[in-house]
């Protein structure tokens, strides 16, 4: 059998004390505060739980803790918990109206127009009439980037504000900030006459 060296003893001991050490330090520390006791009937809470200085032979020490149980709501400063209701809320959604917005015989093909809302609710709301081969389209005459009102302009459609161009057509932002179409609303002709289908 092959002798130890002394050196090798010491190896083994230096590699075993910091195996142990840190457990001897978590055996070591502390069930109660990390605070001192100084003074019997001293009391500390501390985790959820109220210690008190006893006398235990010669030393001060804190006695095992009595735990503190969690305050309950209760009258008026008590919230509710919200419960979920399977009722679905009832959706806002304005009355849509008929108006007229023109004759059929003054919308021109490929001629956009502009037309006011004839509501007195929204008296300043336009719209944008155009006749196509497939039939009349009409868009809202907000400009989608920032609202101002969009203008027919030799056949062209036109935000001045920030000079943002639609085509007439599909209501298609051309050039300009704008990055949305123009909102269309829906048309219909009776007897002779345009009406557009909108909120009140």
């Amino acid at each position: 059998m092959q002798q130890i060296s002394r050196r090798q003893v010491l190896k083994i001991l230096s590699v075993l004390i910091l195996f142990v050490n840190p457990l001897n330090a978590v055996a070591a520390t502390p069930i109660g505060p990390n605070l001192k006791c100084t003074h019997l009937g001293q009391t500390v809470i501390w985790r959820n739980k109220k210690y008190t200085c006893i006398k235990s032979g010669k030393k001060l020490v804190w006695n095992k803790g009595i735990s503190i149980p969690k305050p309950k709501a209760s009258g008026i400063n008590a919230t509710k918990t919200p419960v979920p209701s399977n009722t679905p809320r009832p959706i806002y959604s304005p009355e849509l109206e008929e108006y007229v917005v023109a004759k059929s015989l003054d919308v021109k093909l490929n001629q956009p127009m502009t037309v006011n809302n004839p509501s007195l609710n929204f008296p300043s709301r336009g719209y944008i009439v155009v006749r196509r081969e497939s039939g009349i389209i009409v868009f809202n005459n907000r400009c989608t980037h920032e609202g101002a009102e969009v203008e027919v302009s030799d056949g062209k459609l036109i935000c001045f504000r920030h000079l943002s161009y639609f085509d007439s057509a599909s209501g298609t932002p051309l050039s300009g900030p704008a990055l949305r179409n123009l909102a269309q609303v829906p048309v219909f002709e009776r007897d002779g006459t345009v009406f557009v289908i909108d909120a009140h």
